[in-house]
């Protein structure tokens, strides 16, 4: 958990591509659990992003975020 200014700790997950020195990451901080970010499960942030894609989850595997 990471504390914020003012005072409140918050879960942060962050995705970076495997094995990347020099890459985009994906960041999500949230006060609830973090478990429930890290399990397979629609994302609202993802999802309007790879609205059309079929294979929406190999799309980012291939792009190393694990």
């Amino acid at each position: 958990m990471i504390p914020m200014r003012d005072g409140v700790k918050l879960y942060t997950v962050i995705l970076v591509p495997k094995g990347a020195k020099h890459a985009p990451i994906l960041l999500t901080r949230t006060p609830y659990d973090a478990q429930e970010l890290t399990s397979h499960a629609h994302s609202s942030h993802l999802g309007p992003i790879l609205n059309g894609y079929d294979n929406a989850t190999e799309v980012i595997v291939e792009g190393g975020y694990i």
